[in-house]
This record gives structure tokens, sequence and C-alpha cells, in this order.
């Protein structure tokens, strides 16, 4: 049954994981290119980043504990997300 449960969320944990890989690459490239000299690059992949990585994050990680809560439902329960 617990092999069962977590098959079904395996496609929220895999959503939920890209978009925080995607997230996190999207930081890290926007980190790379503040690297020059410009003030107003500068300020605009520091915004950029932000918004970026918390809205990754919140959105993955949403995901991510929607996968959690489909793992812990027995397959016949009614109350499950799914």
């Amino acid at each position: 049954m617990l092999i069962a449960t977590f098959h079904d969320a395996l496609g929220a944990y895999g959503v939920g994981g890209s978009i925080l890989l995607a997230a996190g690459l999207g930081v890290w490239g926007l980190a790379r290119l503040a690297r020059t000299t410009d003030i107003v690059v500068k300020v605009l992949c520091i915004l950029g980043a932000l918004v970026l990585g918390a809205g990754g994050a919140v959105a993955g990680g949403v995901i991510v504990l929607l996968g959690l809560a489909i793992n812990g439902c027995p397959p016949d329960a009614y109350e499950c997300p799914f």
C-alpha cells in the first residue's frame, strides 16, 4: 500500500523538483550576470534573483508538499488531494 501511494506521488515530486531546479539555475545564472561593473545590471539581477528564487521556492515547495500529502494517503481514502 505504501508503494502504491508513493507511485501516485512521483508525478508531484517530479514537477516540484523540476520547478526548484529551474529556479535554482535561474538564480545561479543571474548571480553570474551580476558580476558586471554596471550598477543598473546588478540591481536588476538582484531583483530578478529575489523574484525568481522566492517564486520558484514557493511554487516548487507547495507542489512537493502536495506530493507528501498524496504519499501519506491510503489508496481508498476520499479526503486525499488526488
